[in-house]
């Protein structure tokens, strides 16, 4: 009878050890990190602007060009937009990535007129 309890008792610890594993996973924290650098010159962009699209939640690139959103800032369906003074801006789905590395695109705009006032 002896031998019987502790089967039965190995049975139970186990199925909790595998419960409590599979609620951990739930929880873990999902990081999406990522660089933004210059598609021409490979070179990193500083103080990229990264929103969530639709909110008003962003970052914003550190002195290397990286960005990082938490877990709960980010879902599957969540659309990042990329923007930057002189560059086109760009929308990623993040999907199930965890890294995301953006180049962005040099913009060029041509002026119809310029004026130029001179002080003497």
């Amino acid at each position: 009878m002896k031998s019987f309890n502790t089967i039965y008792k190995m049975k139970r610890l186990i199925l909790l050890v595998m419960i409590l594993a599979a609620t951990m996973s739930l929880f873990a924290q999902r990081v999406v990190e990522g660089t933004v650098t210059d598609a021409k010159t490979g070179e990193t962009l500083i103080g990229v602007t990264i929103l969530i699209k639709g909110t008003t939640q962003g970052t914003t690139t550190d002195l290397d060009g990286n960005f990082k959103f938490a877990a709960d800032q980010v879902q599957p369906l969540t659309v990042l937009v990329f923007s930057y003074i002189g560059y086109t801006p760009v929308e990623i789905t993040v999907g199930d990535k965890t890294r995301l590395d953006v180049k962005l695109s040099s913009e060029s705009v041509l002026l119809d007129e310029l004026v130029v006032i001179g002080y003497g």
